[in-house]
């Protein structure tokens, strides 16, 4: 008896605080039924429910006639901005169908996109420059 008390008190407490969190943060959550044998609630949170919104901006350098770094890693939504430190105008174009393509960026200047999936990129001015993008 003292058992079934302390967990029905934990998920009390647990559930008081995820609503009261929920409630300050706007963050919708949604509780998946009982189990009517145990009394135990599932709660089941949608992690890109408390991640949306949440983005991340990456840099890549143009530079000696290459992306700094090469190979980037971001998330599916992130941000990446593309600066031209060297003396000539590049450009950054997806390798493999073109699906997408920068304007010239020209020396001091900068591109940025959002990513929406993984892929190999280069400078269409310069083939020999090649850059990926994986998606974790």
């Amino acid at each position: 008896m003292k058992t079934t008390q302390r967990i029905l008190r934990t998920y009390t407490y647990l559930l008081l605080s995820i609503f009261l969190l929920c409630g300050c943060h706007g963050k919708k959550t949604s509780l998946d039924g009982m189990n009517k044998d145990t009394n135990i609630v599932s709660l089941k949170i949608n992690s890109t429910q408390i991640a949306k919104g949440i983005s991340h901006t990456d840099t890549v350098f143009i530079s000696d006639m290459k992306f700094l770094p090469n190979v980037i890693k971001v998330h599916n939504g992130d941000t990446v901005v593309w600066v031209n430190k060297d003396l000539v105008m590049h450009n950054v174009t997806e390798l493999t169908g073109k699906g997408w393509a920068s304007p010239p960026i020209h020396s001091g200047a900068s591109w940025k996109m959002a990513v929406k999936q993984a892929t190999d990129y280069h400078c269409s001015i310069h083939p020999e420059m090649k850059g990926k993008i994986i998606l974790e």
